[in-house]
């Protein structure tokens, strides 16, 4: 007898790789002076990666206050 298969679950978010994919088109492109990603595991680990580059450090840090009002608008919506 053949037993039906639960569907397979999509590990990847298509959001999550299309703004990785997105970031990574522009540093090739070499329009990236510098990065930073806040990372959440699926078990809901955290981590953070960062590289300076060539950009002033203050300009890290503003556009990381940037991204945190971003979010806040977006949560408040």
């Amino acid at each position: 007898m053949i037993q039906e298969v639960a569907p397979v679950e999509q590990l990847a978010d298509p959001g999550v790789v299309k703004a990785l994919e997105d970031a990574l088109e522009l540093a090739r492109a070499g329009e990236l002076g510098a990065v930073a990603i806040a990372m959440v595991h699926r078990d809901y680990g955290m981590q953070a990666g960062f590289c300076w580059g060539a950009a002033p450090s203050a300009l890290l840090f503003g556009s990381i206050d940037r991204l945190r009002h971003k979010l806040h608008q977006d949560l408040d919506g």
